[in-house]
């Protein structure tokens, strides 16, 4: 059976196929990785806590989230989701 989904266009990979805004988010998070361990050397470890603890409490939905996700976009006719965007107006 075809796939009638027309295909996405990514933004264009920048460096070793990393995508730039994956870039631009490691950037900032070294950058204050580095803030933190000017301010205290104690400071990047607490602060790593503080994300697996944050990533402890939403690990579930994020999941359930991206396999409804999944489901929907195998499952739903492009058809179906365009007239949900674009509505019965004209």
């Amino acid at each position: 059976m075809g796939d009638d989904r027309p295909t996405r266009k990514r933004s264009s990979p920048t460096l070793h196929g990393v995508d730039s805004a994956v870039l631009i988010m490691g950037g900032l998070t070294l950058a204050l990785v580095g803030w933190a361990f000017v301010k205290g050397p104690d400071l990047p470890l607490k602060g790593v806590q503080a994300s697996l603890e944050l990533f402890r409490g939403v690990w579930l939905p994020l999941l359930l989230g991206f396999c409804l996700a999944g489901f929907f976009n195998v499952l739903v006719p492009s058809s179906t989701v365009g007239l949900a965007r674009a509505g019965p107006w004209p």
